[in-house]
C-alpha cells in the first residue's frame, strides 16, 4: 500500500528521500516546513496535515479535555507559554482548540503553578474526574494492547512486508501489476511475488551473489554498481525494464537506463530480433560496473575485458560465464560438481578441488565458441 498524500508528505520525503520516491512536491513542501519550522512552531502539523485537520475535529466532542477552574485561576499566562501549540489556555474553561495534543505541557502537574487548576478532566469544569498523568499513562498502554491483541485475534495484524505495485486500470492488461510502479524499496521477493518472476532468475540477470537474494532491495544496484558516463546506470529502471520484458508488458526506459548483459542473455529467447536489438545496444557487462570486493583489481578486469569477446582466462569468473549465455547446467556438466560463488575466478574453484584448469577450460571455451558461431 501507499500513503494517500505521500506526495504532499513532508515526513515521508524526509525518510525517502534517498530511494528516488519522493515527488517533487513532497520535496518542495519539506523545504518550505524546514524554513518554516525556524519561525513557527511545528508548521506543517498546525496548518497543513490533513490528518491533523482530521483529528482537530474530535476535539469537539472529546471525553477528556483539559479544563482550567477559573475560580482558582491566578492569571499568570504560566500555561500559555508551555503550550507547544500556542493555544491561549488562560482564557479557555475548556479547551477545544482543534490544534491541542494533549500534552499536558500547561497542566498544574507541570507548568500551573496552583493546584488542580489546569488539569485534564472528565465531566463539567467544577466538578471531579482530574485524570493525572499517573493515571493516563497505563490507560494508553491498556488501549494500546489491547488494540494489538484484538487485532491479532481477528487475524487483522500484518507484520510482514506488503509491498505491492499499482495495477493497469484500462486497456488489455487491466488489472495486471504494473512494472512502472516497482520502487527502489522493493526486494526481490517484493518484485518476484507480484509479477512471478523467479528470485534465482533476478538475481543471475543482475548478478546478485547474495545469500538471501529475496531480501536483497532494488536501491542497493545504486550502491553496487558505478554510474557510467552521462549519467546513465544500472538500477531501478533497468529493474523495472528486465521485469516488463520477461513478462511482456509494455515499457518504456529513461534514456539513462542500462541492462546487464546477464539480463539480456535471459531475455533473448522472450524477445523479437528488433527488441533484442534494442536491448544490446543498452547492455553493459557488470564486471565493469561492478564497486564491491566482487570485482577487486578493476584496472586489470577492464584490460582484460577490452571487449567483448568470450575468451576465458585466469580472471574470468563464473558470473562472467553467465553473462556470456552459459546456463548453470551447462557449466555444472562440464565441472561434475555444484558450481561455485559467481564472484569466483572459475581458475581458484578449479584449483581448490585439485581439478585441471586447462582441460575444463577447454571445454567450457568449446561450449562458448559453438554458441557464438
Amino acid at each position: 500500500g501507499k500513503i494517500i498524500f505521500a506526495d504532499y508528505d513532508p515526513y515521508y520525503a524526509l525518510f525517502n528521500f534517498w530511494t528516488g520516491e519522493v515527488a517533487i512536491s513532497g520535496l518542495v513542501i519539506l523545504g518550505l516546513s524546514l524554513l518554516l519550522s525556524l519561525f513557527v512552531e511545528r508548521p506543517f502539523c498546525k496548518y497543513a496535515c490533513p490528518y491533523g485537520a482530521v483529528l482537530g475535529v474530535s476535539n469537539l466532542f472529546r471525553i477528556f479535555s483539559i479544563k482550567r477552574t477559573e475560580s482558582s485561576c491566578i492569571n499568570c499566562g504560566a500555561c500559555d507559554k508551555a503550550c507547544p501549540m500556542n493555544i491561549e489556555v488562560s482564557t479557555a474553561g475548556t479547551v477545544r482548540d482543534h490544534q491541542c495534543i494533549s500534552c499536558m505541557k500547561c497542566t498544574s502537574e507541570q507548568a500551573c503553578p496552583v493546584a488542580d487548576t489546569v488539569d485534564l478532566k472528565i465531566g463539567k469544569v467544577s466538578g471531579k474526574g482530574k485524570i493525572g498523568s499517573k493515571v493516563i499513562a497505563p490507560i494508553v498502554l491498556a488501549v494500546f494492547v489491547a488494540g494489538i491483541g484484538l487485532s491479532m485475534a481477528f487475524n487483522l495484524w500484518i507484520t510482514e512486508s506488503t509491498k505491492v505495485p499499482a495495477k493497469y486500470t484500462s486497456g488489455v492488461f487491466e488489472g495486471i501489476s504494473n512494472p512502472a510502479d516497482i520502487r527502489g524499496s522493493y526486494s526481490l521477493g517484493d518484485i518476484s511475488k507480484a509479477f512471478d518472476v523467479d528470485v534465482d532468475t533476478l538475481a543471475k540477470a543482475f548478478g546478485v551473489d547474495d545469500p538471501n537474494p529475496d531480501g536483497f532491495q532494488v536501491k542497493e544496484f545504486e550502491e553496487t554498481y558505478l554510474p557510467l558516463e552521462g549519467g546513465a546506470e544500472v538500477g531501478t529502471d533497468s529493474v523495472r525494464l528486465f521485469v516488463a520484458r520477461y513478462v511482456g508488458l509494455p515499457y518504456t526506459p529513461e534514456d539513462t537506463t542500462r541492462l546487464p548483459s546477464s539480463a539480456v542473455n535471459i531475455l533473448k529467447d522472450k524477445l523479437t530480433p528488433a527488441d533484442l536489438e534494442a536491448l544490446q545496444a543498452i547492455s553493459i557487462r557488470l564486471s565493469e560496473l561492478k564497486t564491491d570486493g566482487s570485482a577487486a583489481d578493476s584496472e586489470s578486469d577492464a584490460d582484460e575485458h577490452e571487449t567483448e569477446e568470450a575468451v576465458i582466462k585466469g580472471k574470468t569468473t563464473f558470473n562472467d560465464l553467465l553473462e556470456w549465455g552459459l546456463t548453470v547446467e551447462e557449466i555444472e556438466a562440464v565441472l561434475g560438481t555444484e558450481m561455485g560463488a559467481r564472484g569466483t575466478t572459475v581458475r581458484d574453484f578449479l584449483i581448490e578441488k585439485e581439478l585441471e584448469f586447462s582441460v575444463y577450460k577447454e571445454e567450457l571455451q568449446a561450449i562458448l565458441d559453438s554458441r557464438n558461431q
